[in-house]
């Protein structure tokens, strides 16, 4: 295919192309084969030996004939990024509608994520873009191309090119997991582009061909070496060296003509609507674009002419350095504070970039209030910042207003499309609230203790987020009936007389606990509440800053000691014992004798707090010998407590005694109770007894014997045990009865 290019200076007889034979089938009816832009762009190895080997000699008509890559005219299929705009493109010439016969887009191979980018830029040309929808396409979209590969023949020049035959639109890079870099130049010098022969004259480096044909390159620290602006198409050359080697600098791009305005449309495409003019001469510069080996030499520098890769800039940020910076007015600002950020965007040129657009984003904790653009405005629906036009060294800025709704350090950036110094394009303003969010719980190992029983609160603080905590206390007094026995913190220290816990500092994220043990001495249910206190940095979120536990203490039942009766010539006997529920909630009871001849009446029911139940104990003798002696046991099971009471009969004959002895209750009393120092014990028996006094904990264990004697009934005697806080059962055993009673001791 012949394809002309600029319509400027070519010399006789250089114009030349050639075609490439295929076999029997045409190439629509080929089936497409999978390949990377590497594959189209790979140059037989003997052609660049031979090219090389020629130097400033070399034929035009041999180098037309060794530009020929294999896949040339086969049907393949790519996936590529597209790099260009192709609303940007110029090179096509127009219709009356002003719709150009082509558009130019570069493109690159999403292999090189794996695989590198030499070789992976190819340049679609499309003259069918308005059905393909290549139009479409935006910078950053991925895309299949199905299409014929060709080269692009002109002066010294032959181009790889892919016509397409099918686009298909799959979506943005971001969609792909692909990188960022995927979108990024390759910095290379003139040199890498274009080798020297001497006297200012070039010819392509031919050993880089294949990498670099239709690759997105930058160079750094160019200088214009020469330029043209007397036409509506201005030419300029670029070098990195002095002048030792250069590049051509072509105009497919609408940014860098000046001749389509009023024929393109410009409805579709981005056409100037000012003049662009080249840097000056010497003038220092960064600039990026499409490499492309197309023939256009206007300042007869290549060897054969034309014989020099050109390079493409296609956005006006190509030939531009936008400088962002973003500040916030205060970096450490506290809950509900307002902050502002500041963005200000430089050119430091030296080109004119119109249609700017800024990404500027609020991340979430900062709440919007509003924004001011000095050029443009501000959607924030898209957290964009149109800028409009930018001249070379002009300057615009945004301020974004937010409250801070967080306490977790957030992040306001703001970003730019790459140009020629991607170190400056995107600029980010930390803030770092002044506030934590401690969060506070609280459990107890046993919430229904028995009254006097030991229990232990826990109380776990977290730091959920936010900065770190200098210094935090927590607030726990005990309240009435709560008595503290001990405390044992993994931070800090706890004072009993003031309940204050005192943390000290607390880390992000950190987690500190405090044991409290106590001895519940009330039979009310009592809630331990504790508090967060005074933290610094300060704590906005008082929701979970408190915590509270329960406890329902079971009160000890009142039941009567054993129970001693002589029936003497009595049929029935009945004693009356009196079962009361001290609290704290309504208690089910029922009643189990052991023996025949003793029963209980009423034997269960429901005992509400504070009231009491009589039971009746009936005893009959109707078998009973005159003078024996007879025991059983009645079981009161009242809520958790089992209390059994022993019941010994005598029988003796009174018939006539004036004397009989009146039937006598047989207990054990302790005083106080519940003790702290010691205990007052009496006996209230109708003799005195001898038999083994003992006190057993709540698990039956005998943990202190007191002694093994006689003991006198009526006559009070103290004791002062050694025992830890809790409840016990002191218990006299006789050889013909047990007496218990259940005491709370609260320790010294």
């Amino acid at each position: 295919m012949i394809r002309l290019s600029k319509n400027r200076i070519y010399a006789a007889g250089y114009l030349f192309a050639f075609v490439v034979l295929l076999g029997a089938l045409p190439v629509w009816a080929q089936e497409p084969r999978v390949v990377t832009a590497r594959e189209i762009n790979a140059y037989p190895q003997a052609s660049i030996d031979e090219l090389n080997a020629a130097g400033a000699g070399l034929d035009p008509g041999r180098l037309a004939e060794l530009m020929v890559p294999e896949l040339a005219g086969q049907s393949v299929r790519i996936t590529a990024v597209v790099l260009s705009n192709p609303r940007t493109s110029g090179l096509g010439n127009p219709d009356a509608d002003g719709w150009p016969n082509r558009i130019h887009v570069y493109v690159r191979d999403t292999s090189a994520v794996s695989q590198g980018n030499e070789g992976m830029g190819i340049q679609l040309v499309d003259g069918a873009y308005r059905t393909t929808g290549l139009l479409n396409a935006a910078v950053g979209d991925v895309i299949t191309v199905v299409g014929v590969p060709d080269v692009f023949t002109g002066l010294g020049g032959g181009s790889m090119q892919l016509e397409p035959e099918s686009v298909e639109l799959l979506g943005p890079y971001t969609e792909f997991g692909l990188p960022e870099s995927i979108l990024d130049p390759v910095t290379i010098t003139t040199a890498e582009a274009n080798m020297s022969l001497g006297g200012g004259q070039v010819q392509t480096n031919w050993s880089n061909l294949s990498g670099l044909n239709s690759q997105y390159v930058r160079i750094k620290n160019a200088t214009l070496l020469a330029r043209d602006v007397g036409s509506v198409r201005p030419n300029w050359l670029i070098t990195t060296d002095g002048g030792e080697t250069l590049l051509n600098v072509y105009d497919m791009s609408l940014r860098y003509r000046n001749d389509r305005g009023g024929i393109y449309n410009e409805t579709q495409f981005n056409v100037r609507t000012d003049d662009f003019i080249p840097p000056a001469v010497e003038e220092v510069f960064d600039i990026q674009g499409f490499l492309v080996f197309q023939g256009d030499d206007p300042f007869t520098r290549g060897t054969p002419l034309g014989a020099l890769l050109s390079l493409v800039p296609f956005a006006d940020s190509d030939l531009a350095d936008l400088a962002l910076t973003n500040r916030v007015d205060d970096p450490s600002p506290g809950y509900r504070d307002a902050v502002v950020f500041t963005i200000r965007l430089v050119n430091n040129g030296p080109n004119t970039v119109a249609d700017l657009h800024v990404a500027s984003t609020l991340p979430d904790g900062l709440d919007f209030i509003e924004a001011v653009p000095s050029r443009g405005t501000y959607d924030l629906t898209m957290n964009a910042w149109t800028v409009g036009a930018l001249p070379r060294g002009a300057a615009a800025m945004l301020t974004l207003s937010a409250t801070v709704n967080t306490i977790e350090p957030v992040t306001s950036s703001a970003r730019i499309p790459s140009d020629t110094d991607p170190s400056n394009n995107v600029a980010s303003a930390r803030v770092t609230p002044q506030a934590a969010d401690l969060s506070l719980t609280k459990s107890v190992d046993n919430s229904a203790p028995d009254l006097g029983e030991t229990v232990t609160y826990t109380i776990e603080v977290s730091h959920r987020g936010g900065a770190a905590v200098d210094a935090a206390d927590v607030i726990d007094r005990l309240p009435e009936g709560i008595l503290y026995v001990s405390d044992q913190a993994t931070r800090g220290s706890y004072d009993a007389e003031s309940g204050v816990w005192t943390i000290g500092s607390l880390a992000r994220g950190g987690r500190e606990t405090l044991a409290l043990t106590v001895v519940v001495d009330t039979a009310e249910a009592v809630t331990n509440v504790a508090e967060i206190g005074a933290v610094s940095p300060g704590d906005p979120f008082g929701n979970n800053n408190t915590g509270a536990a329960s406890v329902d203490a079971v009160a000890g039942t009142v039941v009567p000691g054993d129970i001693a009766v002589t029936m003497g010539e009595d049929t029935l006997r009945t004693e009356r014992v009196e079962v009361s529920n001290v609290g704290p909630r309504p208690l089910g009871y029922r009643v189990q004798t052991d023996q025949p001849w003793l029963t209980a009446d009423p034997d269960s029911g429901t005992i509400a707090v504070g009231a009491s139940q009589e039971v009746a104990l009936s005893m009959v003798n109707s078998s009973f010998d005159a003078s024996g002696i007879y025991e059983g046991a009645v079981t009161f099971y009242l809520g958790r407590d089992t209390v059994t009471v022993s019941v010994v009969l005598t029988q003796l004959s009174i018939t006539g005694s004036e004397d009989a002895p009146e039937p006598k209750l047989a207990s054990l009393e302790v005083y106080p109770n519940p003790a702290r120092t010691s205990l007052e014990l009496h006996l209230n028996l109708p003799h005195d007894a001898e038999g083994r006094l003992s006190i057993f904990d709540v698990l039956g264990r005998e943990v202190l014997v007191l002694g093994e004697r006689g003991y006198p009934r009526g006559q009070p005697w103290r004791i002062q045990p050694a025992l830890s806080p809790g409840v016990y059962a002191l218990v006299l055993q006789t050889n013909r009865r047990r007496l218990v009673r259940s005491f709370v001791w609260l320790g010294r």
